[in-house]
């Protein structure tokens, strides 16, 4: 049986989504922020940072990914 982390990770990886792990999350948001650009192409036209702690919903992520094309 898949988990929900499972699924998620597979369909982004479908749409050419990167998920980025910070393993030094401790040392503050930053880090994070250097940890996914980073992991993102050099070509890559656009960053959306979203607050963990802060939920989006879906039609919010949609909102702002079509203002950014």
């Amino acid at each position: 049986m898949d988990t929900g982390l499972r699924i998620s990770r597979r369909e982004f990886q479908e749409n050419d989504v990167i998920i980025a792990h910070n393993i030094d999350y401790k040392s503050g948001r930053v880090s994070s922020i250097k940890v996914g650009v980073m992991a993102a192409p050099v070509d890559v036209g656009a960053y959306l940072f979203l607050s963990v702690d802060q939920p989006r919903t879906v039609q919010i992520i949609s909102t702002v990914g079509e203002i950014t094309r």
